[in-house]
């Protein structure tokens, strides 16, 4: 069986952490190719203390629309949850956010509308579709400047029951991601997650 790097009960992942230096980050990813720029992006567990720009979340969300779809259908659905109210909420039922989530300025909620896929083998195709829409709204996040963590909306119907009821969240949308956002702290420490070999197969 093949093995896979294991999670502490803290929830950060067992490859220790690296100190991120304060960074002027959007005149830095000016100098910065494709392939720096994706190794240089890091979920972000400490914010700073100031609000994030609306207008800064909206330009990062048009640039992920660029996001391939099956047939462009592009059946996700994005929102930016600003209420504290709504966000304690979901963060109460989600199940990752712990010693950090107070720190989260806003979050960005992404579902996806299953009425865009109409065939019985399209079942995981919403998954499939809104997870790279997902990507791309983080490689656009980083791109503004804003810093940002995945945040699994892997719930339990009653989590899920009490979040949809709280931000009025359609039947026919599923789960993909929560983001929560902030701005950048002067430093802070990021979890360093070594990648395992890639087992590329040629067939």
């Amino acid at each position: 069986h093949k093995r896979f790097p294991q999670a502490r009960t803290d929830g950060f992942p067992s490859a220790g952490f690296a100190v991120l230096p304060h960074r002027n980050i959007q005149e830095e990813l000016k100098t910065l190719n494709y392939e720096n720029f994706i190794k240089s992006r890091h979920s972000i567990r400490h914010f700073g203390s100031e609000a994030v720009d609306v207008e800064l979340l909206r330009e990062a969300i048009q640039i992920a629309q660029y996001t391939p779809s099956a047939c462009n259908r592009q059946g996700w659905v994005i929102r930016i949850v600003e209420s504290k109210d709504a966000i304690d909420t979901i963060l109460e039922n989600q199940n990752g956010n712990r010693g950090f989530g107070h720190e989260i300025d806003k979050l960005v909620m992404i579902t996806c509308d299953v009425r865009a896929f109409q065939k019985n083998r399209e079942l995981f195709q919403p998954y499939i579709d809104g997870g790279m829409y997902a990507q791309s709204v983080l490689n656009a996040l980083y791109y503004k400047g804003i810093g940002a963590i995945p945040l699994s909306a892997s719930l339990a119907g009653s989590q899920e029951k009490k979040i949809r009821k709280k931000v009025g969240i359609n039947k026919s949308e599923v789960f993909i991601l929560f983001i929560g956002v902030g701005t950048y702290p002067d430093s802070c420490k990021t979890t360093r997650s070594e990648r395992m070999p890639v087992d590329i197969r040629l067939v």
